[in-house]
């Protein structure tokens, strides 16, 4: 395939023997002098598609995604517990290519020994190993004079990996379960539901539906996701091999989630992250003052660069959600209701996601009061699913609307806990006085429930019904029997109106004896 321009590659004086495209004859090739004239250039590399989370770490090998954790030592039951709330197990061996793997794995981490997957905890035999991840038990690389049983009586056998050097070469040994060592978790490659891509943790939805920026954010929401947010030149690349599908069917723009609508000129991504990755067009970002714009990319350019336009024209888009989440699949056509400003939209309410303002939970309570609604009730695992996708974002901890009133905990509005979503071990009120409920934002437990002190500052999540309207309710205040302090700096309608009750029986109090002593003076 070539591009030359008519009467080109001419070598002109036979100096010209590197080619530039002519950017005012539509992209056409000419010859030039590689070192006369100094020029833009285009680079370009191979798209590798990511079928593991490698942001968080995994590693691909044959078909299975690996993540070496060195970071804090577990017993062999917490180590599995971490890799099963990820999805996974701890890692199950069964051939000498996974084994050489692993091995090398060892070696390149420095690994000084680590837990797999292999145990005879539950067995009512001792030496009877199995896999976590219940794969078959047939390939083993025992050590000389393993496996070792003498601690199936106290807690069971659990094999490791021995600490990598020449003449251990990764053979397998047994210790007691209880000790703490380092360890590897396995799972599966990446999926998504049906209709949406994976790449590197996450996936990703095409509309070819045309809606405004708004309608596009709400609907991407209703499906419990957001609007995509790119982090990176990898996943630029990624979004990019997507457009061919967008050009054959609407030839157009598409939407992605950065806008100005917060605050006119300064564009924030829709989760309200740190705007670190750009990858803009010539003369982009372009600000209509006075006007809301919003993030398009053109689908006919597979640079994947980006412009602004106004949020009012219908494009089509691209959703996006962490991999594993629920997902509410909605007929691409379905009419879905949108929220004002920051707050998002799923089933019948609205959502807003404070990320940056640290406040103690009563005072949270209030503001959320003040914007129409309350410190966020969870009822059900699709709404829990819905945050946890928010919280995977932005990466903090913050307060929800559950709380210890007199030993038990309830929601802000009064109602039974009638879901949870603890993380293990919680609540425990550490030290005591942990009263009010967060989100834990550690890696493994994303979205899990954790009991803090009602006083420490964090960020938090609103509640509002979408039909709400949105003006100010009074906020709920902390019972007054109840362990749970308070707004700090703040007093109770109760307490205002005792102060002004005892005010002005001061007042009548003085004026009594005001009189008593002039009528004396008188007598």
């Amino acid at each position: 395939m070539n591009n030359w321009l008519p009467g080109q590659p001419d070598d002109y004086r036979a100096g010209e023997d590197c080619v530039e495209i002519n950017t005012e004859r539509g992209g056409q090739w000419n010859d030039e002098g590689c070192s006369t004239t100094l020029q833009s250039y285009i680079c370009s590399k191979d798209y590798v598609d990511v079928e593991c989370d490698e942001r968080n770490g995994w590693i691909n090998y044959d078909n299975k995604c690996y993540l070496w954790r060195n970071v804090e030592l577990q017993t062999w039951t917490e180590a599995e517990t971490f890799c099963t709330l990820l999805n996974g197990h701890l890692i199950s061996i069964n051939s000498d290519d996974e084994q050489n793997f692993v091995n090398d794995m060892l070696q390149q981490f420095k690994g000084m020994g680590m837990w797999i997957g292999l145990t005879d905890k539950e067995s009512t035999n001792a030496g009877s190993f199995y896999w976590t991840d219940r794969s078959p038990a047939d390939y083993m690389k025992w050590d000389n004079n393993q496996p070792d049983t003498r601690y199936y009586s106290n807690g069971g056998n659990c094999a490791q990996m021995q600490n990598y050097d020449i003449s251990s070469d990764g053979l397998w040994v047994t210790a007691p379960c209880y000790l703490a060592k380092n360890y590897m978790c396995e799972a599966k490659e990446g999926t998504c539901s049906s209709g949406w891509k994976y790449y590197n943790g996450q996936c990703y939805q095409s509309n070819m539906n045309k809606r405004t920026w708004i309608d596009a954010k709400s609907f991407c929401e209703a499906q419990g996701g957001y609007l995509i947010t790119i982090t990176s030149d990898g996943e630029n690349l990624f979004i990019a091999t997507l457009f061919s599908e967008f050009w054959r069917n609407v030839r157009q723009n598409i939407w992605f989630g950065l806008s100005d609508i917060k605050r006119d000129g300064n564009f924030q991504w829709v989760q309200d992250i740190d705007l670190d990755y750009t990858s803009w067009n010539i003369d982009n970002p372009k600000n209509q003052p006075n006007k809301a714009d919003c993030g398009s990319m053109n689908t006919g350019n597979n640079a994947a660069l980006w412009d602004t336009i106004d949020c009012n024209y219908e494009q089509a888009f691209i959703c996006q959600i962490t991999a594993g989440r629920a997902v509410t699949n909605l007929p691409a056509d379905q009419g879905v209701h949108s929220c004002e400003g920051d707050w998002q939209a799923h089933g019948d309410s609205c959502y807003l996601f404070r990320a940056t303002d640290f406040q103690p939970y009563w005072d949270a309570e209030a503001i959320c009061a003040n914007e129409g609604g309350s410190l966020v009730t969870i009822t059900n695992q699709e709404e829990q699913d819905f945050l946890s996708v928010r919280a995977d974002v932005l990466r903090a901890e913050m307060w929800i609307g559950l709380h210890d009133t007199k030993g038990k905990f309830e929601w802000i509005d009064g109602s039974a806990l009638s879901f949870n979503n603890w993380a293990p071990g919680e609540p425990n009120e550490s030290g005591s006085g942990e009263d009010c409920v967060s989100f834990v934002s550690k890696y493994s437990r994303l979205g899990m429930w954790n009991d803090l002190d009602c006083t420490r500052h964090q960020p938090y999540i609103c509640k509002r019904p979408y039909n709400s309207g949105g003006g100010p309710v009074n906020p709920v205040t902390p019972p007054s029997s109840g362990k749970t302090d308070g707004p700090s700096g703040t007093l109770s309608g109760g307490a205002i109106a005792g102060i002004t009750i005892g005010f002005i029986c001061v007042l009548v109090l003085a004026s009594v004896l005001t009189v008593l002593v002039v009528k004396k003076r008188q007598k």
